[in-house]
């Protein structure tokens, strides 16, 4: 496959940028059917109560780290080089699979903290991703509606190569960032995406009473 592209993420406490790994195109199992809904949560919704410690070891093994129905532990997220940035940052080895992208789950801390993500990260990384999975659509209304707006200044797009008057389903291709955000330091977790007609300012997301809104930066 492709290289994955490279977007900014923009911490807007910090003001600082580092490196978001964009949607990857592997192809990855679909998972298998789900149990019944989960019962509803701080943020809307709850990872389904389904621990890797309670598989098998022998089990375990024959499951790939990017399955996207499993649920995310303190192991299961790696250091990434930090590079010229001046904070750290942790990926998850999970996806989260939507119908329009791949999201990279992501835990920032400051540049003096090494360690890695806490339980509470972990677990606001959990809500967020299966939030994400379930209500996909929410998300990508959202994005719809940024679209949109950005639609009204046709020499805006047409400089940033975008095309006007896409359905929702059709701004896949252009989207080139996916990434959920978790912050040691309290910030709200951040569905944040990168899309083609508007890299430098991104879109931020949260979820809040179970209903996806803009942030304010």
């Amino acid at each position: 496959p492709p290289p994955p592209r490279q977007g900014l993420w923009r911490n807007h406490r910090r003001r600082d940028s580092m490196p978001l790994a964009a949607a990857r195109q592997d192809i990855v199992p679909a998972p298998p059917p789900r149990a019944a809904q989960p019962a509803l949560n701080a943020i809307g919704w709850t990872a389904q109560n389904q621990s890797p410690r309670h598989t098998p070891r022998r089990v375990r093994r024959l499951i790939p780290s990017y399955f996207a129905g499993a649920v995310m532990t303190i192991d299961d997220f790696e250091q990434q080089p930090r590079g010229p940035y001046l904070f750290n940052f942790w990926h998850a080895r999970q996806r989260v699979q939507t119908p329009f992208g791949e999201f990279v789950v992501e835990a920032h801390m400051t540049l003096e903290d090494t360690a890695p993500p806490d339980p509470e990260m972990v677990r606001q990384a959990n809500e967020l991703a299966e939030f994400t999975r379930q209500r996909h659509d929410a998300i990508l209304e959202k994005i719809y509606e940024h679209y949109q707006i950005a639609s009204k200044q046709p020499d805006w797009m047409e400089m940033c190569e975008m095309p006007v008057g896409l359905p929702a389903d059709q701004l896949a291709p252009y989207l080139d960032g996916l990434s959920l955000v978790v912050d040691r330091e309290g910030s709200e977790p951040t569905i944040y995406i990168v899309p083609r007609w508007d890299p430098e300012h991104a879109i931020y997301l949260a979820v809040r009473d179970g209903r996806v809104e803009f942030q304010d930066l």
